[in-house]
């Protein structure tokens, strides 16, 4: 039924699949460019170009300040740099993260 699978090659160890594509959508060429610039810039961890990226693309307000954004984004951002995914409270990154979108006026899809 839906999205739940059975695979059965092996009868005597028949594994369970489930499949979910969630909602899923289409972007458009300028918002393909803009997130491969701004995962390139924050792997980069060229916070000035991810704020400035923001601001370009109309996420957060124009009248956004760059080195107040920017400053933000490396305190959200460096802490998870270098350290194993085991070691990364993502309930907290996604917590901070969230206030930072929230401080700057960012709009945050639902």
């Amino acid at each position: 039924p839906g999205n739940i699978f059975v695979n059965a090659e092996d009868p005597d160890d028949p594994r369970y699949i489930a499949v979910d594509f969630g909602i899923i959508g289409t972007l458009s060429p300028t918002d393909q460019h803009y997130l491969a610039e701004n995962f390139l810039a924050f792997f980069q961890r060229d916070y000035r170009r991810v704020a400035e990226l923001h601001i370009e693309s109309g996420w957060v307000p124009p009248e956004t300040r760059v080195d107040e954004f920017e400053s933000a984004i490396r305190t959200v951002s460096e802490p998870i740099f270098d350290r194993p995914l085991k070691d990364i409270s993502f309930g907290g990154f996604l917590l901070t993260l969230f206030q930072t979108a929230r401080r700057f006026n960012m709009e945050v899809q639902p």
